[in-house]
Parts: structure tokens; C-alpha cells; sequence
């Protein structure tokens, strides 16, 4: 399981205790659940004219909790490139192979990321990401609807 991952300007750490199944807790507008196991899940709403940059980590736990490096970089995809586009590394540390942009394409909707790190495992690591794409905030009045121009009444003259 991986030990941490940062999004945007927030790391976070865990430990499992050794009765916990699943952990889970809402950070502004993203929810977290760190499943024992194989998979770590994330939700999260970003507007539709928002990014959110994320680091990747280098490291995975083995089954006691101690460190191990990961062999390979992790794999990152969207599931839908027409809701999330991904850009990698982030420029603004273009030097962290492990860093990235997840940017909102537009339309509104449901998307994934997800990160998998293959290894030698038999079966892959995975950490995914459930991104909900919602309306920003608004900046414009949307036009009227006029309907068709028509004559009007005659008005009586006196």
C-alpha cells in the first residue's frame, strides 16, 4: 500500500492500527478512504475551470509497515481525457517525474485518475482517484431568451 500522497499543498500520512478495515475522512471538498489492502480511494470535486496539481510517492510498504522504494515510477491515466485532462510533470517543478496536473476539460461529469504501479507484483497497486466536475463559479449572466418580434396592438386614438 502506498504510505502518502500530497494533493495540491496538503500531504498526508497514514498508519494502519491493526484492527482498522477502512479509513475514511472529508478534507474541504475531497473525501478519502484508505482501504486495507491493495487500493487506496479518493473522490473529490473540482470545478470545471479548475486544476489540482498532485506528487506522486516513491515509496510503497510492504506488509509490516517498513518502507520499500518502488522499482518503477507509478503509471498515471485519466478514464475520460474529455473530463480531465493530465499533464506531466507539473511545470511548475518540471525537475519531479512524480508530479502532475489533473485539469478540468470542460464539460461537466464523472472521471477517474488513477495510479498504478505494476512492480513485480502479481497483482498491480493502485491508488484511484473518483473526480466529480461541477459548474465554477459564475462569471457572466447568461442572454436572455427573446422570443419572436411581433407587431403590437393598435392603440384607440381619440
Amino acid at each position: 500500500m502506498l504510505r502518502g500522497i500530497t494533493i495540491g499543498p496538503i500531504p498526508i500520512r497514514f498508519a494502519w492500527d491493526d484492527d482498522t478495515i477502512e479509513l475514511k475522512f472529508r478534507l474541504g471538498s475531497t473525501t478519502v478512504t484508505f482501504t486495507r489492502g491493495k487500493t487506496l480511494k479518493m473522490a473529490t470535486v473540482l470545478p470545471d475551470d479548475s486544476e489540482i496539481s498532485f506528487v506522486l510517492p516513491g515509496i510503497g510498504l510492504d506488509s509490516r509497515g517498513n518502507q520499500v522504494p518502488l522499482k518503477t515510477p507509478p503509471t498515471v491515466r485519466v478514464s475520460d481525457t474529455s473530463l480531465l485532462t493530465l499533464v506531466q510533470p507539473d511545470p511548475d517543478t518540471p525537475e519531479n517525474p512524480l508530479s502532475g496536473v489533473v485539469r478540468a476539460a470542460g464539460p461537466l461529469g464523472g472521471a477517474q485518475l488513477i495510479v498504478e504501479d505494476i512492480d513485480d507484483s502479481t497483482q498491480p497497486l493502485m491508488a484511484v482517484v473518483d473526480f466529480t466536475i461541477v459548474a465554477g463559479d459564475i462569471v457572466a449572466l447568461a442572454p436572455p431568451t427573446l422570443g419572436p418580434i411581433r407587431k403590437q396592438a393598435a392603440v384607440p386614438t381619440s
